[in-house]
């Protein structure tokens, strides 16, 4: 009773958000201008684990003079290429797919509490207390919203930072190791939501005490313990694939079992974009993955 309940507060995203939970194949990159080429841009790199490993696939990228992250649970990396050494890279044995960086798009919320019924299970004493919901958005204000609250509310705050040029190791001789995806966030931040408040409003919807309101505003899961990823006002795939990432590391210390995530992109179906892949990896630890059900699409006038 008490994980449906949680469930309940993450899926509210489904209906509040209204966006298609399912990430469409690969699209033209966001470009770049740093020290790796006027035309270098962020790619994912899948590939198949019985065919290569991470460790070929990134002695592959250096070697070509590119840049690359690594994810700790991950069968693919992130690489800084410019369009020749996206066809060098191409070329790999092994490879399930080269995919841009596409952006992905956030939506707002507008379904409450009672939509889902979920008041009636407080009434029962069925909050949620002690179960972990991380909120995969733009981050979380757990300094100036007492609903949310950190570190009593929200018992951890991170937010996805990078420099591009410091982030990415490039060419076989280099100096510095390959960083992980995971390693790409500050921790313990009051706030990390930064000025769209799209996850503080998701946050609240999930787990809002009612501390503001003398307890007339309050979540689905009012007694859960909040973890907030924060990734920036624009969502990029390999920002929410460092936050998948970190959830993974820290799924037992935070006892997280479900991520709320309120964002996505449309078009057609694809099983090994990206995204699909990490969800998939992380519903099979055990963690319940919900998205919002969609935006795009045609309108019906009645």
């Amino acid at each position: 009773m008490n994980r449906w309940l949680i469930a309940a507060a993450a899926s509210l995203a489904l209906a509040a958000c209204d966006q298609g939970g399912r990430v469409a194949g690969p699209s033209r990159p966001t470009p770049t201008a740093d020290a790796a080429g006027s035309d270098a841009a962020i790619y994912i790199v899948n590939f198949d684990e019985t065919q290569t490993t991470e460790a070929a696939v990134t002695a592959a990228i250096l070697n070509a003079g590119a840049g690359v992250v690594q994810f700790d649970n991950f069968s693919m990396v992130a690489a800084l290429l410019t369009q020749a050494q996206l066809l060098t890279i191409s070329a790999l044995p092994g490879l399930e797919g080269i995919y841009a960086n596409k952006q992905l798009t956030y939506y707002t919320l507008h379904e409450s509490v009672p939509a889902i019924r979920a008041d009636a299970v407080h009434v029962a004493g069925i909050t949620g207390k002690g179960i972990g919901v991380a909120i995969l958005d733009s981050g979380i204000d757990g300094l100036y919203n007492p609903d949310l609250a950190y570190p009593q509310y929200t018992v951890q705050n991170v937010k996805v930072l990078y420099n591009q040029n410091d982030l990415f190791t490039f060419g076989k001789d280099a100096p510095k190791p390959v960083r992980k995806g995971a390693t790409l966030v500050v921790e313990n931040l009051p706030n990390s939501e930064t000025s769209v408040g799209h996850g503080t409003h998701v946050a609240g919807i999930v787990a809002a005490r009612g501390t503001a309101s003398n307890g007339y505003y309050t979540g689905v899961a009012p007694g859960a313990s909040l973890v907030g990823i924060g990734t920036g006002d624009i969502l990029f795939i390999f920002w929410a694939l460092a936050g998948f990432d970190y959830i993974l590391d820290h799924q037992q210390q935070y006892n997280i079992k479900v991520v709320n995530n309120s964002w996505g992109t449309s078009g057609a179906f694809d099983p090994k974009d990206p995204i699909n892949e990490a969800t998939k990896k992380v519903s099979g630890r055990g963690i319940t993955v919900v998205f919002a059900a969609g935006n795009d699409g045609p309108v019906r006038i009645r």
